[in-house]
């Protein structure tokens, strides 16, 4: 079910190309010319993303495990990102200790998955995702204490925000004899608010 053509764009794109690079950078590589790849997919449609994603990571796995055999190169693969380096017979060693116990490797390996894998089934799967990445959200009470740390009502003007705190921050500063955890607090709520 894999793209010949794909793979070997892939490995004509990636070898010797050794250090960090991102998922959507290489999508949009591939989208462009002269390899046109991917082209009737729309980023913004999350159920034709997952379909660039999973064959673009079936064919990264596929490449992971042609390179390590051939000592070519080792890549590491991640969740939006990998990471290739040289072969040597460390990382060499190391990534194939990896390879036989990677549950990410024999899920996009295994096209059953992708077969399977309806708009339904990927809208279950986001919002699972969504649930546990929650407890990274900002929550209203965390909102509420910031406001009240600032001494300010609740906006979502900016540059209330950022006045507040600037006056508060030079009132509190350690070096003009405020109090650190005073300070650490009012750092603290502007971060919440703003970013």
């Amino acid at each position: 079910m894999h793209s010949k053509k794909l793979d070997f764009t892939l490995e004509s794109i990636l070898r010797n190309q050794f250090g960090l690079h991102q998922e959507l950078e290489l999508i949009k590589q591939l989208q462009a010319e002269p390899y046109c790849l991917f082209t009737d997919y729309k980023l913004a449609d999350s159920f034709q993303l997952f379909c660039m994603h999973f064959s673009l990571y079936n064919a990264l796995y596929r490449l992971r495990d042609k390179w390590l055999a051939e000592s070519v190169a080792v890549i590491s693969i991640e969740l939006s990102r990998f990471t290739i380096e040289p072969y040597t017979e460390n990382t060499g060693q190391a990534s194939l200790a990896l390879t036989s116990s990677d549950p990410l490797r024999s899920y996009y390996l295994d096209w059953q998955n992708f077969k399977q894998t309806n708009e339904d089934d990927l809208e279950q799967m986001l919002n699972a995702f969504w649930q546990k990445m929650a407890c990274y959200l900002i929550e209203p009470e965390e909102k509420n204490k910031a406001f009240v740390i600032l001494g300010i009502e609740p906006t979502d003007n900016t540059s209330e925000i950022k006045q507040a705190y600037k006056k508060l921050a030079q009132r509190n500063h350690p070096d003009k004899g405020g109090e650190t955890h005073t300070f650490q607090q009012l750092n603290w709520a502007k971060n919440i608010l703003i970013n």
